[in-house]
């Protein structure tokens, strides 16, 4: 399987993960402010985050930091490869240093990340007078034995970097917490400045645009405003042989409350498998979902059928009355802060920061949308969680509840 991140805007850059569809896994979405990433989850008994990035060599050193924290924080074990566009004559003796370069050897040197890189120069440039340099490495946490070998081939003047994981057990801890704090005022001066209040809006295709770009705002004004920061726990008291085993412990846990084991079953046994898992739940929700069986009464459904014809032939469509901002603040306030967001990830207490620019752009929407007789798809997109049934035998598919998360947009609207 491939997953891809491709730059539409102009050539270059991009970003790409290929992997085996035998390999239990799955992909996640990661914003960052400037760093190009496709990231994946390989699932088992200790969960390995892979990210392939891409960092352009015109974006602000600043940014750089920040972004991969942003990868990094709250992950066991992390593996982030690709072209930094970093020197620093630690990993690149060949090339001079350059901002990113002292900025992410400093870094690492802090957090006590790993650095994997080849001996052997990982870019040869065809100009007479650039130098080789290794800016295509990798940069992990709790991985050790990584091995790295520099391959000269294909035509491009990037070589391929080998990198090798070693897949048995390993016990190094990473004690390191990370933790967002977003500065909510530079959040609404962003909004101020980037949000018409009155967008032009005639028909459904520029009203699933307005939604689209309100949403891309959003996300960037809180990447821009918000702040990682390291909380590093010190552990060095606690012998390494007791860590292990409250890692464990707490892992163990984490996992009996996602699965409350013993693991579901279907009629072949108890599944354990994560593939297997969602698989059987979509088998048990496709035959709890179905028609009800035959035999129809045709005569009651061509009635019905009948019926609603002559509706929309005598009826005139009477757009409902039309909202206004001061009715849309009043929704956004009464929202709780912690329910959780939809398949646009917009969390209720962005919602209740918004200037009022971006409240009017927002009535305004809502209100072609009323005029159009229009509910765009945007908001029908749910997220389908699955729970136990409280009081039911959790080994049987058909004791989980679906619930489905859907934009708090969509449902203020």
């Amino acid at each position: 399987m491939t997953y891809r991140n491709d730059r539409l805007s102009h050539r270059g850059g991009g970003t790409a993960i290929i992997i085996k569809r035998t390999i239990a896994h799955h992909s996640i979405d990661i914003h960052t402010t400037c760093l190009e990433n496709t990231s994946i989850v390989i699932e088992g008994s200790q969960k390995i985050t892979i990210c392939c990035i891409y960092w352009p060599p015109r974006s602000p050193p600043q940014a750089l930091i920040p972004d991969l924290l942003k990868l990094l924080r709250n992950r066991t074990k992390c593996f982030i490869v690709g072209d930094f566009n970093a020197r620093h004559i630690m990993w690149s003796p060949h090339s001079k240093n350059n901002k990113c370069g002292t900025l992410l050897k400093k870094f690492i040197r802090n957090c006590g990340f790993l650095l994997s890189y080849s001996s052997q120069p990982s870019t040869v440039p065809t100009r007479a007078n650039a130098r080789p340099a290794t800016i295509d490495f990798g940069i992990s946490c709790g991985l050790d034995d990584i091995l790295v070998e520099t391959h000269s081939e294909l035509s491009s003047d990037h070589n391929p970097v080998q990198f090798i994981i070693p897949t048995t057990n390993n016990n190094r801890l990473y004690a390191q917490n990370c933790t967002t704090f977003t500065n909510w005022n530079l959040f609404q001066e962003i909004l101020h400045s980037t949000i018409p209040g009155n967008p032009n809006i005639s028909n459904a295709n520029e009203i699933d645009e307005k939604i689209a770009q309100f949403t891309y705002n959003i996300h960037s004004a809180i990447n821009q405003s918000s702040k990682v920061k390291v909380i590093k726990h010190n552990i060095t008291f606690i012998p390494r042989s007791l860590r292990t085993k409250i890692a464990e412990k707490n892992r163990l846990r984490k996992q009996w409350q996602a699965t409350r084991f013993p693991p579901p079953s279907n009629k072949k046994g108890l599944v354990y498998d994560t593939l297997d898992k969602a698989n059987l739940f979509a088998e048990t929700l496709e035959e709890t979902f179905t028609e009800n069986p035959e035999p129809y009464d045709d005569d009651h459904i061509e009635d019905v059928e009948r019926q609603v014809r002559r509706f929309f032939r005598t009826t005139s469509f009477q757009p409902p009355p039309l909202t206004s901002p001061g009715e849309v603040c009043e929704i956004i306030l009464d929202l709780e802060n912690k329910k959780s967001p939809g398949a646009d990830q917009i969390k209720n207490v962005a919602l209740k920061s918004l200037p009022i620019n971006a409240i009017t752009y927002l009535t305004k929407i809502f209100n072609r949308c009323l005029v159009n007789g229009y509910f765009p798809p945007a908001w029908k997109h749910a997220i389908i969680t699955l729970l136990p049934k409280p009081g039911k035998d959790a080994k049987f598919a058909t004791n989980y509840r679906p619930i489905s998360l859907l934009s708090t947009i969509g449902k203020i609207f």
